[in-house]
């Protein structure tokens, strides 16, 4: 059985508005790691995964949103990792569909896809923009 991912201060960035999106995505993986302990069936997991992939590129967009508005100096090279990130998941998805990776490695990576990158870009986004905001 796959185990879920808990929801903890690692995912925090110190802006409400990321850290809830990061949340929500927590929760959409959450969600595609249950129907896969219900179900096992790879097909069931597609409309899952598709929403997860669509909230990443909408949160996404929030993020370089921001980053544009207050003028954040690394926002292109943050913009690239969200397109590199985007582009892992949309692999990755593929690759659990077409039967070429079980599910405890979706969420292992999935794990590390999110966590990373909120443990370190948005991180830096996050304190840019406490300081900008205050």
């Amino acid at each position: 059985m796959v185990e879920k991912i808990a929801w903890d201060e690692f995912f925090l960035v110190g802006v409400e508005e990321i850290d809830v999106q990061h949340k929500h995505m927590v929760e959409l993986v959450n969600k595609a790691v249950i129907r896969a302990n219900e179900y096992q069936e790879r097909e069931e997991l597609a409309p899952l995964l598709e929403d997860l992939w669509f909230y990443a590129k909408w949160h996404f967009s929030c993020e370089e949103s921001l980053m544009k508005i207050l003028g954040y100096p690394e926002a292109d090279s943050h913009q690239k990792i969200h397109n590199e990130l985007l582009d892992e998941l949309d692999d990755k998805v593929e690759k659990v569909l077409e039967g070429y990776c079980d599910l405890q490695e979706l969420r292992d990576f999935l794990f590390d896809w999110l966590g990373r990158h909120a443990h370190k870009e948005d991180r830096d986004l996050g304190a840019f923009v406490t300081v900008r905001w205050n």
